[in-house]
């Protein structure tokens, strides 16, 4: 049972909020997927900066949305 709220909503129109999102922040849309039958969407995006470890290690932070 669901309230009269409830709505299906396609994995595209999540992705096109979350792409939206983050251009606003100026992040980088990595990669994006969907788990247990589209049930779970998830988005990984670059947020711009980097940091170098130890010499030559360099790590680029990431949000996950």
């Amino acid at each position: 049972m669901v309230s009269q709220r409830y709505k299906v909503v396609q994995p595209r129109e999540i992705l096109e909020f979350y792409r939206d999102l983050i251009e606003v922040s100026g992040f980088q849309l990595e990669t994006a997927g969907v788990l247990k039958g589209c049930r779970k969407i998830w988005v990984l995006a670059r947020i711009g900066h980097s940091a170098t470890i130890q010499g030559n290690d360099v790590h680029d932070a990431y949000v996950l949305c």
